[in-house]
């Protein structure tokens, strides 16, 4: 390669480089996202949420008694299966 075509190539990288930091919001935002590794995922395990969901279905059902005792069952299960899972 001669001195010109090594000059206009870098140039043209450079311009790359410039043009892609200065739209990276717009490229990120269009970039698939990575699967979260299990060690990001521990702090999802937490039961909390879940625990705060129970408590505001159970105001929901005011005084329909098959409704809450449904609401209890469902909700022990789930918040149980929860909690085996981040024991494991």
């Amino acid at each position: 390669m001669d001195h010109p075509t090594i000059l206009t190539l870098g140039g043209l990288g450079a311009c790359g480089v410039l043009l892609v930091a200065a739209n990276w919001s717009s490229i990120a935002s269009r970039l698939p996202r990575m699967p979260q590794f299990a060690w990001r995922n521990r702090d999802t395990n937490d039961p909390t949420p879940l625990i705060d969901a129970y408590h505001v279905a159970r105001d929901a059902c005011d005084n329909n008694a098959d409704l809450a005792e449904r609401t209890d069952q469902v909700f022990k299960d789930l918040i149980c299966r929860k909690v085996l899972r981040c024991e494991k």
